[in-house]
């Protein structure tokens, strides 16, 4: 028996992916032979520590210390933990969250005997950098201070690449979601490949329900005639907000009745108000939204777009792929591992990072060659894009944490 404990942080794993891994993976853990299941959900809005049944297996509920920072009291949470778990050599820990290096050393001296797998979802670099490998590599490797960015900026990347590399050192297994993610901690962080692991994401594509369009359109009153653009992510530079904004300003001027439809958080799109001024009759903000009321929205969409500059995975492209969206993609970090221009989606070139120019013209003529395409070209490629939800299945990514848990 081994007992598989997943360490999650409960608010922000409710507006990212982290939650949609962990609903995709503990159900299906839960369920299989030789394997028994606790979330520690960090962060909960109880008042004090409660431990309950879920459908496949324990919760763990540990309220907000330390104004929600957990990861710098890991030596008051890990000893409590183990009046809940006992320290034996058939746990395995599962943290997904970064930075975490001090909570990972408290959880090794609580629970000596346990393994600990430690889930890339995203690296400190990737954000300030916007996914430019060429870039990382230059500071680290090269010791270059590339033109554009502030020594703040620097710092905040050497910060980030030495906690990591101190995370990655203090764990049995490190899980890589991408073969870019498996390539930089190998070559420029410099972990053992015996430790990493590549085990890419899966979406479970089972129970899509074909609906009327029209009729979804007219309950969220979108107007039956116009070309529905959709977006869901959080406001930030790296999600290629500034980019996806000025394509969608040019794009308004050559094709007649488009929306473009923004799903998520609306905290931070402020700083993004000059770039929504010239097109915003033509924006719909939905706010965050329920999983039943998201795919109301891709269903009644007609192109799914994910402009990133680094993305492990993309868990909201295979969601609009699973609703039948065509959709347009960023060969970004990451992206690039999953995406092929014209066979599985139209592909933008990024190019340049500190000039976003010749992306936005690429982002342009791919959402108009995607909206102007005739219906069998369209159908060619929603067809190789669904291909990938066969391969990139709940099912496998289940399979092969099976395997990484179950080794000796």
């Amino acid at each position: 028996m081994k007992h598989v404990i997943f360490v999650d942080e409960y608010n922000s794993s409710i507006q990212n992916g982290i939650g949609t891994f962990r609903d995709q993976l503990l159900p299906r853990l839960g369920t299989s032979s030789g394997i028994k299941t606790t979330l520690i959900s960090l962060n909960s809005m109880e008042s004090d520590v409660k431990r309950r049944k879920t459908l496949f297996g324990n919760e763990l509920r540990i309220p907000m210390v330390n104004s929600g920072n957990w990861r710098g009291i890991g030596g008051l949470i890990c000893p409590v933990r183990r009046t809940y778990i006992p320290d034996r050599d058939w746990n395995v820990f599962i943290l997904n969250h970064s930075p975490c290096s001090n909570f990972i050393k408290s959880l090794r001296e609580s629970f000596p005997k346990s393994k600990i797998i430690f889930v890339i979802h995203d690296q400190g670099w990737c954000a300030p950098l916007l996914g430019s490998v060429s870039l990382l590599k230059d500071i680290l490797l090269k010791k270059i201070i590339p033109k554009g960015f502030s020594r703040e900026v620097i710092s905040h990347v050497v910060e980030s690449y030495k906690e990591e590399v101190e995370i990655y050192s203090n764990v049995d297994y490190i899980v890589c979601i991408s073969r870019s993610t498996f390539k930089i901690v190998a070559e420029v962080y410099g972990i053992n490949e015996a430790k990493l692991r590549l085990i890419p994401n899966g979406l479970d594509a089972d129970g899509l329900s074909l609906e009327n369009k029209l009729a979804i359109r007219k309950s969220l009153g979108i107007m039956s005639h116009e070309k529905l653009i959709i977006f869901s992510g959080r406001p930030a530079r790296y999600k290629g907000i500034e980019p996806m904004l000025i394509a969608f300003e040019r794009l308004q001027n050559t094709i007649p009745d488009i929306r473009l439809v923004i799903c998520g958080s609306l905290d931070g799109f402020g700083k993004f108000s000059r770039l929504l001024e010239p097109i915003a009759s033509r924006v719909t903000f939905t706010g965050l939204l329920s999983q039943e009321k998201l795919a109301e929205w891709y269903k009644a969409s007609d192109v799914g777009l994910l402009p990133s500059y680094s993305e492990q995975f993309g868990y909201s492209a295979f969601e609009m792929i699973k609703y039948g969206l065509p959709i347009v993609v960023s060969d970004g970090n990451g992206l690039r591992d999953l995406f092929t221009d014209g066979v599985n989606a139209l592909v933008a070139q990024i190019g340049n990072v500190i000039d976003s120019s010749g992306f936005v013209k690429s982002l342009t003529q791919s959402l108009e060659t995607v909206l102007t395409m005739s219906p069998l070209q369209l159908r060619g490629i929603q067809d190789e894009a669904r291909e990938l939800l066969t391969y990139y299945s709940t099912e496998n990514m289940v399979q092969k944490y099976l395997q990484v848990i179950r080794e000796k």
